[in-house]
């Protein structure tokens, strides 16, 4: 990129990396369990991950640790990204901006 401000910092690059390698290591569990093939990816990832989520819809399964960890670390991440994210939009990515959504992250988060 010519622009320096539209270059990513590295620990943004490494929060977009780990985003993108938690997309592909679900799509792989996903893809593997439909093809009927067992693995242990996939058997972790519905036992904490997609069941709770079927199960609420018909009754109070509730979270549990290892998902409500995951997805208070995955929303770090974006936060992270986002503001490489928005410096490469063209949109303000500054302090003020990112803390603006600090409410957001803790609402998720503690809710």
């Amino acid at each position: 990129m010519a622009n320096p401000l539209e270059e990513m910092y590295d620990y943004e690059r490494w929060a977009t990396n780990a985003i993108i390698a938690v997309i592909g290591l679900v799509s792989a569990g996903i893809a593997l369990e439909s093809f009927d093939i067992e693995n242990p990816l996939s058997d972790f990832l519905y036992d904490y991950y997609i069941d709770p989520v079927l199960q609420e819809s018909s009754s109070d399964a509730g979270y549990n640790v290892p998902n409500t960890l995951t997805y208070a670390i995955l929303l770090a991440l974006f936060a992270i990204s986002l503001a490489a994210w928005l410096r490469y939009l063209g949109i303000d990515p500054s302090d003020a901006a990112l803390l603006a959504l600090m409410p957001y992250f803790f609402l998720g988060c503690f809710r």
